[in-house]
């Protein structure tokens, strides 16, 4: 009769077990959850020098990322693991006559439009020398990817000819890009619960597609260059 008991009332000790095991995984892990706010520096010039070729630059809008951070070990509270999920939209809509870079260089004039939409997966590390104080400077790199859901390109030429098409347009062709991105700042914890962080970055990314080549406009498989220093905002509830 007592090991029927046992058999019948096993489901919820390990229910109970378990509920236990996750709420102190989580009590030790420290877990962090909250936004973030990125905001690129405007580059001078809508075009840059890479491998020998001219690519478009990155123009973001103010990007909103989710941040997750937890202490992965319970003694080392300095250091933290973070995971950053956004969703970014990117519209170009330059050419030659916007760049002095290109007015300068020996190619026939053109307009582009590019329409790039894509997730941003980021995963790295974050230190904090002083965890223990309520204001501390914070160090973090991150490995990015960027996972295209959208991708919209236009090229039109007024002097269009058998070599230079007048018109091209091209949708998808789109390659998951990977990048980095490292910051420094201060994080601040004015209440229990709350954690703020104010910071600087440089990320560097580039927008990989698998094109065929273009005459008069080879992309060299980078559509877009994204080589920026911004500054970044974020507020995270702690636990």
């Amino acid at each position: 009769m007592r090991i029927l008991l046992v058999l019948c009332f096993s489901p919820l000790l390990l229910l109970g077990q378990q509920g236990s095991i996750t709420e102190n995984f989580w009590s030790q892990k420290k877990a962090r959850i909250g936004l973030s706010y990125s905001s690129d520096h405007s580059p001078n010039d809508p075009y840059t020098w890479q491998a020998n070729n001219i690519v478009a630059v990155i123009q973001r809008d103010l990007v909103l990322e989710l941040n997750i951070g937890l202490q992965p070990f319970k003694n080392i509270n300095i250091l933290r693991t973070q995971l950053l999920i956004g969703y970014n939209q990117t519209n170009f809509d330059k050419g030659f006559k916007d760049s002095w870079l290109l007015q300068n260089w020996n190619g026939n004039g053109f307009e582009e439009t590019i329409g790039y939409n894509s997730w941003q997966l980021g995963l790295g590390m974050q230190v904090e020398p002083f965890a223990k104080k309520i204001i501390s400077p914070y160090f973090s790199g991150h490995l990015l990817l960027a996972i295209p859901s959208h991708i919209h390109y236009e090229l039109s030429q007024a002097s269009g000819g058998l070599d230079f098409p007048g018109y091209r347009e091209v949708n998808g062709g789109g390659r998951v890009s990977p990048g980095f991105k490292v910051d420094t700042g201060l994080r601040l914890l004015p209440f229990k619960h709350f954690c703020f962080t104010f910071g600087v970055y440089y990320i560097e990314q580039d927008v990989l597609v698998d094109w065929p080549t273009f005459s008069g406009r080879n992309h060299e498989k980078v559509l877009l260059a994204l080589e920026n220093t911004g500054v970044r905002m974020s507020l995270q509830y702690s636990w």
